[in-house]
């Protein structure tokens, strides 16, 4: 069986594929470091960058922080198992993100650029009057610590299926090789090493999913060679849906809209990139280089998890299929390339939710206290919040997890009923009341996790009976006390 293959033993090809794999993390690391220098001690620099961001490197940043091990291994694992299925989530992902991108993100610049916080929590919290509401920061941050570390957890399982399924190493020992090599270039750099070494990455990831791709189809045959294939193999692998009957169809492409909303609009770790931008207009005309990049290599890797299914029908766990593929087709150099690809696209996103993660903790649980410790120790309090986070994920991350697409999901539907419920009435004309704002998110969350625990998300993404009944009780809250459009909105 495919998935049982014997663990790669230390000879010449694995020298060299370690060679090559090295080099590559020796260039994030430098790339990193010159990022590093160019710091400065305050806490907006290492958290924002100093905000000087064009189009390209917000909407790549953005790309390469969202294309996560979700992309090279949970992806993959839907093309394997639901055929042309898999489309439809890409599908309507990419309405539920079209929508974001047109409705909502330049008015996340353009609140930034007014209230000046620095982390998303700050900016959740700030009240027009000049202060926070500590309950709302607080509960953000812990939202933030808790589900995008979940999430964060999930790059490191992802990176680990990889090495296993590349050298046979354990899944404790890839997660540790990981989380050392992240927290390398990550801990001093801030969100600059972030985002300079996105571009590194996003080169990589594009060539790497774009050249196994061509492969694949190579291998397999031509798209005509490809459909009767897939017929033969099992009829349902060229169902345009999951599911049967328009009911459940229609409510399954729901959910995926609901859950592309709401992950760009509740995702810390990439609303800072639209916060780091160098103004509105930047932040606007980086939408279709998000969307280019993105979709380009998320489409790429379903066919290929599609494709593979005919190259490779018996594979044990349909996540490694990207690693399993790389080692029987490359040789040992280009191996080792591929796999600076892979931890690219894992590390992209990590490091970016690493810094998400320490900057909630360090700043926004208990911001007195925060603030004391920043007073005391500068920026060395936010490098060691960043080395604690790194550590505490790595810990998790040795037990043993679901796969990668059940945690990243989870995590995005939790966060859209709440984060991103909270971000959604931040850009919107509606006053801002903390307290009730507090009292929906909660809501939210309880319909949203209600709804998985009832097993209702297989059919529609739990994300739009949160984010639904949050924002609706919020909005008809307002309404019954007559200040729907009060004067505590912000002024478009």
């Amino acid at each position: 069986m495919v998935g049982e293959r014997v663990p790669m033993l230390v000879d010449d090809s694995s020298v060299a594929i370690a060679i090559s794999f090295v080099l590559f993390l020796i260039l994030f690391l430098f790339v990193g470091a010159i990022a590093s220098r160019f710091n400065t001690s305050s806490e907006s620099d290492y958290l924002l960058g100093g905000k000087t961001y064009n189009k390209w490197m917000v909407g790549l940043s953005m790309g390469a922080s969202g294309n996560s091990g979700f992309i090279l291994v949970a992806s993959v694992g839907l093309g394997y198992t639901q055929g042309l299925a898999a489309f439809m989530y890409v599908g309507g992902f990419f309405v539920g993100e079209y929508l974001f991108w047109t409705l909502i993100a330049g008015k996340v610049s353009r609140r930034n650029e007014f209230y000046q916080s620095d982390s998303v929590s700050e900016l959740l919290s700030r009240l027009r009057g000049g202060g926070y509401s500590l309950l709302l920061r607080s509960s953000t941050a812990i939202l933030t610590v808790v589900f995008v570390g979940v999430y964060l957890v999930a790059q490191l399982v992802a990176s680990a299926k990889i090495l296993d399924s590349l050298f046979g190493i354990s899944i404790s020992t890839g997660v540790l090789v990981t989380t050392v090599l992240i927290l390398g270039y990550c801990t001093t750099g801030g969100l600059r090493a972030s985002i300079w070494t996105d571009m590194v990455q996003a080169a990589l990831i594009v060539l790497l999913t774009v050249t196994v791709t061509i492969l694949a189809l190579g291998e397999v045959g031509y798209p005509m060679d490809v459909w009767a294939q897939l017929r033969a193999v099992d009829p349902s692998l060229l169902s345009a849906s999951p599911y049967d009957g328009w009911g459940k169809t229609i409510a399954y492409f729901i959910g995926c809209v609901f859950l592309g909303f709401g992950f760009c609009l509740s995702q810390p770790h990439l609303i800072v990139r639209l916060m780091a931008g160098r103004n509105q207009g930047e932040v606007e005309g980086a939408k279709w280089v998000y969307f280019s990049f993105l979709y380009l290599t998320w489409g790429a890797m379903t066919l290929f998890g599609v494709l593979i299914r005919l190259a490779y029908p018996e594979i044990e766990d349909p996540e490694q299929g990207l690693p399993v593929f790389v080692s029987d087709h490359f040789p040992p150099l280009l191996i080792g390339v591929a796999l600076a690809g892979m931890f690219s696209t894992i590390a992209s996103t990590a490091d970016s939710q690493l810094l998400a993660c320490s900057s909630a903790l360090s700043r926004d649980l208990i911001p007195r206290v925060g603030e004391k410790l920043t007073r005391l120790f500068g920026t060395w309090w936010l490098y060691t919040a960043t080395l604690g986070v790194g550590i505490v994920a790595m810990v998790v991350a040795q037990a043993e997890v679901a796969s990668v697409f059940d945690l990243a999901i989870f995590a995005s539907a939790t966060l859209s009923a709440t984060i991103g419920m909270a971000m959604l009435v931040r850009v919107s004309s509606l006053p801002y009341i903390p307290h009730r704002l507090f009292l929906c998110m909660a809501g939210g969350l309880a319909a949203a996790l209600l709804w998985r625990y009832f097993g209702y998300h297989h059919v529609m993404s739990d994300a739009a009976p949160g984010l639904t009944l949050a924002f609706l009780s919020y909005y008809l809250w307002c309404r019954a006390s007559g200040e729907c459009y009060g004067s505590a909105s912000l002024p478009h």
